[in-house]
């Protein structure tokens, strides 16, 4: 299988909405133009996310499947 960053990564605010990660990264090594991620394999990097005004960022998601979500804390 292969991962398709674009689609399965989102920062969740704390009022429960999600924002799609940016296609502008503002750090380097940005891996928003490394669509795909083949099975077993890593990419190491940034992606930016689009704050809506008076938002708080609660958590970053990674859904790599239906069954499998990955959360972080975010500061």
């Amino acid at each position: 299988p292969v991962i398709r960053l674009e689609h399965e990564m989102s920062l969740k605010l704390t009022d429960g909405t999600e924002e799609p990660w940016s296609s502008q990264t503002v750090k380097s090594p940005d891996i928003s133009d490394s669509s795909t991620i083949p099975a077993n394999q890593c990419v190491r990097g940034f992606v930016s996310f689009e704050v809506p005004e008076g938002s708080t960022p609660q958590q970053v998601i990674f859904r790599p499947s239906p069954i499998q979500t990955y959360q972080w804390t975010a500061r």
